[in-house]
């Protein structure tokens, strides 16, 4: 799993957790919306309890890696049990006192709720970063089951081949035998 924190004083700041599961090949994210500015105790900053919660498939992870890459943008629409989830990320530039501020803003929205994280470039650098390895776990566990897959179809090829039947030598009018025939059960029929 791994954290993003995005505290302000406004209290409009958010949390996000990412995970992934290889099997079921979807990433997971986990947003927490802030509700406090304590620096001395930062994890009483966000609301542990009413998480949203989004599946991300492996189009929608691939979309969020190239939004990162070209600062660029990428949305998702997903709705579950009459409830709709919408989300977006994108780059943005804002003038400040200290010259231009670059960086994304994640911002999920569940009915009536919604949750925004902010990323510097070096931190949407890491959550594209993750998304490419998470990407590249559940390449490997797909790929892994097609090979097992593979495997259990040429075992049964194998076996098939060896229940297959063998004719023995028959006597021809001259006294001579000919070789073996193996003939395939099925063609027998």
């Amino acid at each position: 799993m791994n954290t993003y924190f995005s505290a302000n004083k406004s209290l409009k700041g958010g949390a996000l957790f990412v995970s992934w599961n290889s099997k079921e090949g979807n990433i997971y994210h986990k947003l927490f919306s802030q509700v406090a500015n304590d620096q001395n105790d930062k994890s009483k900053n966000f609301d542990w309890k009413n998480a949203i919660f989004v599946k991300l498939s492996q189009d929608e992870a691939a979309d969020v890696v190239r939004a990162i890459r070209t600062n660029g943008e990428s949305k998702f629409y997903h709705t579950f049990e009459n409830q709709v989830c919408t989300g977006t990320l994108k780059y943005y530039e804002i003038d400040g006192e200290k010259g231009k501020r670059k960086g994304f803003l994640m911002a999920v929205k569940k009915e009536e709720r919604e949750i925004k994280v902010g990323f510097s470039l070096g931190a949407a650098e890491r959550l594209s970063l993750l998304h490419q390895h998470a990407l590249s776990h559940i390449f490997d566990s797909e790929y892994s089951v097609e090979i097992q897959k593979n495997k259990e179809y040429a075992k049964k090829k194998e076996e098939s081949k060896s229940s297959k039947l063998v004719v023995e030598p028959a006597t021809v009018s001259d006294n001579t035998t000919s070789e073996p025939v193996e003939e395939n059960p099925d063609d027998l029929f």
